[in-house]
């Protein structure tokens, strides 16, 4: 990002909407959920225009021992529509509280232009992130091309699981799928019934 000096010779860096810091947890660190300023015809940076329901397009953790400061994920654009820190979908936003419970922080974030509209909006499919609580190894838990309906942690297990819907069959109204996201290991997120022993349940079923 280039930085241009104004008339009084400080620089001047292009215009950002920062929120109010949110504490994590007791430690030092804060958030700063961070926008990109809205242009004269009320489009943003993404190519639409803004979305009410959308958070951020970023988080900034800023540590206030030592001023050091990171982005949630400098590589690629996305819409941050809702970040929560509790063990299941279900459970409130921080909006502003300590973040703390679980020991996560759980972001649901479009990423993909998913309804092929050229730009991404809250219409996109979110996916399901998580990262610590300083905001680091931050990834992505959910499958792709997949509409994650609600997710719970199970904290003994330190599993996630999840409701979801394939994009490419919405239309349909088919069925959501249960998946789940092991966060202490290195697998992608994957069913939690494959395909044969849901064939063996739907014949179980289907006998009734």
């Amino acid at each position: 990002m280039s930085l241009k000096k104004n008339g009084a010779g400080t620089l001047k860096s292009p215009p950002l909407i920062f929120s109010a810091p949110v504490q994590v947890d007791s430690s030092a660190y804060v958030m700063y959920l961070l926008q990109a300023n809205q242009k004269d015809n009320g489009e943003n940076e993404y190519g639409g225009k803004r979305e009410p329901a959308i958070t951020c397009q970023n988080i900034v953790f800023y540590n206030t021992n030592n001023g050091e400061y990171h982005v949630l994920d400098s590589t690629r654009k996305m819409l941050i529509k809702s970040y929560r820190t509790g063990p299941s979908s279900s459970d409130n936003y921080t909006n502003g509280n300590a973040v703390q419970s679980s020991g996560f922080i759980f972001y649901d974030i479009v990423i993909d232009d998913t309804d092929k509209d050229t730009k991404l909006t809250d219409k996109d499919a979110a996916y399901l992130f998580v990262s610590d609580r300083t905001g680091r190894n931050f990834r992505q838990i959910s499958p792709d091309n997949f509409r994650v309906a609600n997710w719970q942690l199970i904290s003994k297990s330190n599993k996630v699981l999840m409701m979801a819907t394939s994009v490419e069959e919405e239309a349909q109204k088919l069925q959501e799928v249960p998946f789940i996201y092991e966060l202490n290991g290195k697998k992608p997120p994957y069913l939690v019934f494959d395909p044969t022993a849901q064939k063996r349940l739907a014949q179980l079923i289907y006998k009734q």
